[in-house]
């Protein structure tokens, strides 16, 4: 599993089941931009920060609250293990 199918096919499906497409990105692109991380080559800890912004992020927090939002931080975290760096 690669980074770009953790995000494509792991976090923004769950985020737009909940939120619909268009405020699931919004919601992707303030984290990333939070996260401080790059569009292109992005890494592990790149992605893990921007976990930890998606679950902070007030509108997530909002709909799951605090445990559940950590819980799926969580789960994407886990998710990531999988990636093979090449």
């Amino acid at each position: 599993m690669s980074i770009s199918h953790i995000v494509d096919n792991v976090i923004k499906p769950e985020l737009e089941n909940v939120f619909g497409p268009a405020l699931a990105a919004r919601i992707i692109i303030s984290a990333r931009a939070k996260a401080n991380a790059p569009i292109i080559g992005m890494t592990k800890d790149d992605l893990e920060r921007i976990f930890e912004a998606i679950s902070m992020d007030d509108r997530v927090q909002g709909m799951w609250g605090n445990a559940g939002a950590v819980e799926r931080m969580k789960r994407w975290k886990s998710a990531l293990k999988t990636v093979e760096v090449s």
